[in-house]
């Protein structure tokens, strides 16, 4: 079985890198790449996942062992949440004529919405709504016990989208998502997007609560790993995106609507809470 060192030569190689280049896109000296590849020591165990995500593989791969790949499809909840909001939105919707099943009338629904992008289907009431939309999906929203418009008097809020206004911290974890870099070092996200104020990135990174680090001594040299590991907090990150994206492209198109008026939402909705 072949070294982690031969490996990491390997891969370098098949990236058309040099020692040099490499140590200067993960943030570590070209010593320490050399002192690597030529079984002199090994990399920290905190920079193993940085530079299985730098050659996009596995951490087994370093290590010359096929592993054991883990699976998981996440997509058949998605698939039954939305069947299900469907299913109860049309159920308010269709009264099936005589001759007519639920089961037609249901087939045709789903047809509408997903031969017009624009059509959006919802049942909005002073306590909450239920939105879907093919290209977003379902949305399920309780209104806050304080009322809708205590959301927008919470000055806290202001500062997820003065983070996301940002255009390096957007630019930044978009390229973390796109390239999966879970563990990365600053310096190497900055050259990847040609980012130049690696500090202010760094406060934005600390600022959002996504990331841990850990600065670890790579011959003589502190080097902070950045660790992707508030995933879960992350979604709620895509779910604020979504809802502006449908929010700017927004277009008053319908197949099934139910709902009060928008005066008539905020009084009953002033009064229940």
């Amino acid at each position: 079985m072949s070294t982690i060192g031969e490996n990491i030569a390997a891969l370098r190689k098949k990236r058309n890198l040099t020692q040099e280049a490499m140590a200067d896109l993960i943030g570590v000296s070209a010593q320490s790449v050399s002192k690597w590849e030529n079984n002199i020591n090994m990399p920290d165990i905190s920079l193993l996942p940085v530079l299985a995500d730098f050659f996009a593989c596995r951490i087994d791969d370093l290590f010359g062992r096929a592993g054991a790949e883990k699976g998981g499809d996440p997509r058949q909840a998605l698939d039954n949440c939305c069947e299900a909001v469907l299913q109860e939105v049309g159920a308010c919707a269709y009264d099936p004529e005589p001759g007519e099943t639920f089961r037609q009338c249901m087939a045709e629904y789903r047809n509408k919405l997903k031969e017009n992008d624009d059509h959006r289907t919802a049942v909005m009431c002073p306590h909450g709504m239920v939105y879907y939309r093919e290209k977003l999906g379902a949305l399920l929203l309780k209104r806050p016990e304080a009322g809708w418009h205590s959301l927008l008097e919470k000055e806290e809020l202001g500062a997820v989208f003065t983070l996301l206004g940002d255009r390096d911290f957007r630019t930044a974890l978009a390229e973390i998502c796109r390239s999966c870099m879970i563990h990365f070092t600053l310096s190497s996200l900055c050259r990847r997007c040609g980012i130049q104020d690696e500090a202010l990135l760094g406060e934005k990174l600390k600022e959002s609560g996504l990331f841990w680090t850990e600065t670890v001594d790579v011959d003589g040299r502190q080097i902070t790993i950045y660790d992707l590991a508030e995933t879960r907090k992350l979604t709620m990150l895509f779910a604020v995106l979504s809802c502006a994206a449908e929010f700017r492209e927004f277009k008053d198109s319908w197949t099934c609507f139910f709902g009060c008026g928008t005066e008539e939402l905020l009084r009953r909705g002033r009064e229940i809470g």
